[in-house]
C-alpha cells in the first residue's frame, strides 16, 4: 500500500519557525525542525482578519483591554517552571518558546519572573547571531565550544538555565573582544549589548548559585566564568573582577580533577580532548596575565597533567586548530618550566649564576621558535608571532636588570643588539596578518606591543649612539619606533592610555639624543593619530589615518614601511582570495545570509590599519 504525501496545512507557518521567523515549508515535519531535532507543531491558530475599518465598539474593546492589563500587569503573564522568564502567551517574536518546561533546577529556587525579567531576557535570536561571530573569527583563540551545539540547545530547551547564561557569557566576551561595532546587531529591533548580556548572565548565574544543592561544577559553570573573566578583562584589565573569574574557572577546574589523568579514563574522546583543551587554555590564559600584571599563578603543572594531544584519539582534533594551539601551548610551556616566572615576580635583583643560566636558555629556546606555520591560521599565527617576540622583550628587560647583563648572551646577540632584533623580527613578520586577526585577540594586543616597544626605548636610552645606527640591520632603531607607534594608534581603535605612555617614552629618548625624527611628545600627538583614538565609532571602526597615503603606494607595505627594506617581497595573502577553513561559513537557517555576511568580516582588507 503506497503512503499518500502528507498534505500542507493550509498557508501558514509552523509554530517554530513563526517564533524564529523563518520561511517555513508548511508540511510536517518541516525541513527546519527537522535540521534542528525539534517537535514540529501547528498548535498555534491563525486568527479570523477583521474589518480594515476601525469601529467604535472596537477601539472601546480595546481602551479596556489595556486598562485591565495596566491594573493587574504580571496576572495575565504565564509563570513557567525555572523558565528563563515570564512570556505573555502570544509574543513569539524573542525566540523563546512558550509552554511549560522543567527547570534544571528545583521548582522552589524559581523566582526568575515579572515584568522585569522579561526586559532583561536576551532574545535567542540575538544570541545566535554573536555566537555565529564567535564560530567565524574567535574559534581558533578559544576552542573550547562547538557554537552549533549550543544555539541547537538554546532553541531545543529554551529553559535550560546553564546554556542560556552560558550563551550570554560567551557573546558578551564576543562583543567585548572584537569592539564590534553596533554590538554586533544586525536589525534595529536587536537590542541586546554586552553589558546587557554581562548583567543577564551574572542573574542567572546567581540563580544557579542560590539553589538549595548550590552550583555544580561542570565545564558550563567553568566556561561562564573563564569568559566572564574575558570580557571584564577587556573593560578593566587586570582589574579585581576579571582576576576572581580567572581564579574561579581554574578552581572549578581543579574541582572537576581536569588537572588529572585519571578522570578522563571513562570519558568519550570528545568529551575528553574538550576538557584536555580547557585545562591547556586556563594554563596559557592565567600565564599571559601573570606576565602582563605580575600576577602570581595557582595552576602549576604537574606529573599527572593530561597532555594536550591525545595519539590514540587524534582523529577527534580539528586538524586547522590543534597544531597551532599546541605551538603557542609549547611558548608558555618552555616559559613556565624554565622558572622564568619566579624570575620576574622577584623584586630584588640578583646576581645568581643559575639564574642568569636559566634566562639564557630560556632566550635561546624562544629564539629557536618560528613565528611560521603551514598548519595554522591567521589568527593563531599573529599570536603566535605576537607572543613570542613578547616574550623575548619581557626576558631582555629582565635580564638587562640584573648586574653584568653583557655575558648572559652571546657576543652575535649582545644584550644591546637583542631588542632591535626582537622588533625587527616583529615587524617583518606582522605585516603579513589582516586587521582582523590582530584584533581577534582583544586588549593583550596592545598590552604586548607596547612592552615591545618599551623594550626598544630602555635599549635606546642605554646606548643613545645608537639611535640613528641600523645595528647590522637594514631598517634603522628610529624607524621601529615609528612603526610600532603606529600601530599601536590603529589596534582596535587605538588604546589612548598606552599611546600616551609610549609617546612619553619616545619623547625622553629624542629630548635626550636630539632626533628630530622622532615622533612628538604626549601633548604633541600627531593629529591623527590623535583621531584614530577618538573617533573609534566613525566609518564603522575604520578611519582614515595620515598613513593611508604611504599605505596605498605599491612599495608600502600594510605597516606603512618599506617591505623591500624588510625583505618581505612575497605576494601579501590579501592580495587575492583568502579564507581559512576558521572562517567557513557557518549556516543557520538554510539561505547562508548570515554566514556570508560575517565571513566577509574575516576577508576584510587593511582599510584604514595605517
Amino acid at each position: 500500500m503506497s503512503t499518500l504525501p502528507r498534505r500542507k496545512i493550509g498557508s501558514r507557518a509552523c509554530d517554530a519557525c513563526k517564533i524564529r521567523k523563518v520561511r517555513c515549508s508548511e508540511q510536517p515535519p518541516c525541513a527546519r525542525c527537522a535540521s534542528i531535532g525539534i517537535e514540529c507543531t501547528f498548535n498555534k491558530r491563525q486568527a479570523t482578519r477583521g474589518p480594515r475599518s476601525l469601529r467604535a465598539k472596537t477601539l472601546q474593546e480595546i481602551r479596556h483591554i489595556q486598562e485591565s492589563q495596566g491594573q493587574g500587569q504580571g496576572s495575565s503573564h504565564y509563570h513557567g517552571r525555572g523558565s528563563i522568564g515570564s512570556l505573555p502567551d502570544e509574543v513569539s517574536t524573542d525566540g523563546v518558546f512558550s509552554g511549560d518546561h522543567e527547570s534544571p533546577c528545583s521548582g522552589e529556587t524559581s523566582s526568575v519572573k515579572g515584568s522585569s525579567s522579561d526586559t532583561n531576557r536576551t532574545p535567542v535570536s540575538s544570541l545566535i547571531v554573536r555566537l555565529c561571530i564567535y564560530r567565524l573569527r574567535l574559534f581558533p583563540v578559544w576552542p573550547i565550544l562547538a557554537a552549533e551545539d549550543v544555539i541547537a540547545s538554546l532553541l531545543r530547551d529554551p529553559s535550560n538555565l546553564a546554556t542560556y547564561a552560558f550563551a550570554n557569557a560567551v557573546c558578551a566576551a564576543v562583543i567585548a573582544q572584537l569592539k564590534l561595532p553596533f554590538e554586533g546587531r544586525t536589525d534595529d529591533n536587536d537590542h541586546a549589548t554586552a553589558a546587557s548580556m554581562a548583567a543577564e548572565c551574572a542573574r542567572i548565574k546567581s540563580l544557579l548559585q542560590d539553589a538549595d544543592d548550590g552550583p555544580d561544577a561542570t565545564l558550563d559553570m567553568l566556561r561562564i566564568a573563564f569568559f566572564q573573566h574575558i570580557y571584564h578583562e577587556n573593560q578593566s584589565p587586570g582589574g579585581t573582577k576579571s582576576l576572581m573569574f580567572l581564579r574561579e574557572a581554574i578552581s572549578i577546574a581543579q574541582i572537576m580533577g581536569l588537572h588529572g589523568k585519571s578522570t578522563y579514563a571513562l570519558l568519550s574522546p570528545e568529551e575528553q580532548q574538550m576538557r584536555r583543551r580547557i585545562l591547556w587554555l586556563l594554563f596559557v590564559t592565567e600565564r599571559g596575565v601573570a606576565m602582563l600584571h605580575k600576577f602570581p599563578i595557582v595552576l602549576r603543572w604537574q606529573p599527572g597533567f593530561p597532555p594536550l594531544e591525545d595519539r590514540l584519539n587524534i582523529e577527534h582534533d580539528e586538524a586547522h586548530i590543534l597544531p597551532a594551539f599546541k605551538k603557542l601551548v609549547d611558548l608558555f610551556w618552555i616559559f613556565d618550566q624554565s622558572g622564568a616566572f619566579d624570575l620576574l615576580i622577584q623584586a630584588e635583583e640578583s646576581d645568581d649564576v643559575h639564574q642568569r643560566s636559566r634566562l639564557e636558555y630560556l632566550q635561546q629556546r624562544l629564539q629557536e621558535i618560528s613565528s611560521d606555520s603551514d598548519e595554522s591560521n591567521d589568527v593563531q599565527k599573529a599570536d603566535i608571532c605576537v607572543t613570542k617576540c613578547w616574550m623575548q622583550a619581557v626576558v631582555w628587560r629582565a635580564s638587562s636588570r640584573r648586574p653584568n647583563p653583557a655575558v648572559i648572551f652571546a657576543e652575535e646577540n649582545s644584550i644591546l643588539a637583542q631588542p632591535y632584533r626582537i622588533v625587527n623580527d616583529f615587524l617583518s613578520h606582522i605585516c603579513h596578518y589582516s586587521k582582523t586577526a590582530l584584533e581577534a585577540h582583544g586588549p593583550t594586543i596592545e598590552l604586548k606591543i607596547f612592552e615591545i616597544a618599551n623594550a626598544l626605548t630602555d635599549a635606546l636610552a642605554t646606548n643613545l649612539d645608537l639611535l640613528r645606527s641600523s645595528v647590522g640591520m637594514d631598517v634603522r632603531p628610529v624607524d621601529m619606533l615609528i612603526q610600532l607607534q603606529k600601530l599601536l594608534a590603529s589596534s582596535r581603535g587605538g588604546n589612548k592610555t598606552l599611546l600616551t605612555l609610549l609617546c612619553a617614552r619616545i619623547a625622553e629618548v629624542e629630548s635626550a639624543g636630539s632626533s628630530p625624527e622622532l615622533m612628538g611628545s604626549p601633548s604633541d600627538i600627531p593629529p591623527k593619530c590623535a583621531g584614530e583614538v577618538d573617533n573609534d565609532d566613525l566609518d564603522d571602526g575604520f578611519y582614515e589615518t595620515s598613513y593611508e597615503a604611504g599605505r596605498r603606494e605599491p612599495n608600502q607595505g600594510h605597516l606603512g614601511m618599506d617591505t623591500s627594506t624588510l625583505r618581505m617581497n612575497n605576494p601579501l595573502p590579501w592580495s587575492g582570495p583568502w579564507q581559512d577553513s576558521s572562517q567557513a561559513v557557518f549556516n543557520i537557517d538554510g539561505d547562508g545570509s548570515l554566514g556570508i555576511m560575517f565571513a566577509q568580516l574575516t576577508n576584510e582588507p587593511w582599510n584604514g590599519w595605517m
